[in-house]
């Protein structure tokens, strides 16, 4: 287990933000007006508020049709929760004003178009961006995270994963994993044909060696990759609010405390709180 950070810098920056949460509340009044009660009911509205948002902030007819069909698809299962549009929660301008608001202005910040948010109700404190264009996006955050989480939290959670539509992480994490999958089909093909009149216990050996060593290539290669994408998110947050990110990634230290593995998808929260004290000390620099 890591030891926590508890560094001046963190502390004080932690000290000097509040602890509330102005979402908490227009969410409750969100859940008393709909609740999430009648699946079909749910879905008709929330594939209504999302066509109405698309109208309103544009993107092409087709990525926002693909985006919405393949919606349940990259709603992967996250802890035995599904995030899918019957259990979900169009952000709109009437239900959730001030979460709309701080969307439209990290949008504009990043030179993106508005994401389609949608608030899915699980028990997981968690959010991810869905995207195959930086103009054309889809933000999900959960309830809990709503619930649970202060103020800045959250717009540093909205400002991580804007990072990611505005990097166009998805299609580019899409590309390489095809284009990985393509090379290791040759490969093996290859393979196939250079063994074709080995014996076969020998034959065994050989596909058994490229099988263990093509699975753990291919799982750090992702991770490498994944990694980068998650440190270049962290860096568009920090551009947007270091003090904030600094503040969340120290209160996430303290809770997590994740452990460094060879295959992390995320760099650990020691990590980001070590990265984001960086970021901090050199705009302080700066200002100074």
């Amino acid at each position: 287990m890591q030891k926590i950070i508890s560094s001046p810098l963190a502390l004080s920056v932690c000290a000097s933000l509040s602890a509330d949460n102005a979402y908490r509340d227009e969410l409750r009044v969100a859940h008393q007006r709909h609740p999430l009660l009648d699946k079909n009911a749910c879905k008709e509205r929330f594939y209504r508020d999302a066509q109405e948002h698309w109208k309103t902030h544009g993107g092409t007819s087709t990525l926002r049709s693909l985006l919405l069909k393949t919606f349940p698809l990259f709603a992967l299962p996250q802890g035995g929760s599904i995030w899918n549009p019957s259990r979900s929660r169009v952000v709109t301008a009437t239900n959730l004003p001030l979460l709309y608001a701080k969307v439209a202005q990290l949008s504009a910040f990043y030179g993106v178009g508005h994401p389609l948010t949608v608030i899915v109700s699980t028990p997981e404190s968690n959010a991810e961006a869905i995207s195959f264009h930086k103009q054309c996006g889809i933000l999900l955050i959960s309830t809990q995270h709503l619930q649970e989480a202060t103020t800045q939290d959250i717009d540093v959670t909205l400002a991580h994963e804007m990072g990611h539509i505005a990097h166009n992480h998805v299609p580019k994490g899409t590309l390489a994993t095809l284009f990985g999958t393509l090379a290791q089909g040759i490969l093996t093909y290859k393979l196939g044909q250079g063994v074709a009149h080995t014996h076969a216990a020998l034959k065994t050996a050989i596909a058994l060696t490229y099988a263990t060593g093509s699975y753990f290539t291919a799982r750090l290669a992702i991770a490498f990759m994944s990694r980068a994408m998650e440190r270049q998110a962290d860096h568009t947050a920090g551009r947007y609010d270091a003090h904030a990110a600094l503040a969340s990634a120290h209160r996430d230290n303290a809770r997590y405390r994740s452990i460094k593995r060879w295959d992390n998808t995320h760099p650990t929260q020691r990590e980001r709180v070590a990265f984001f004290e960086k970021m901090v000390s050199e705009n302080n620099n700066k200002n100074s």
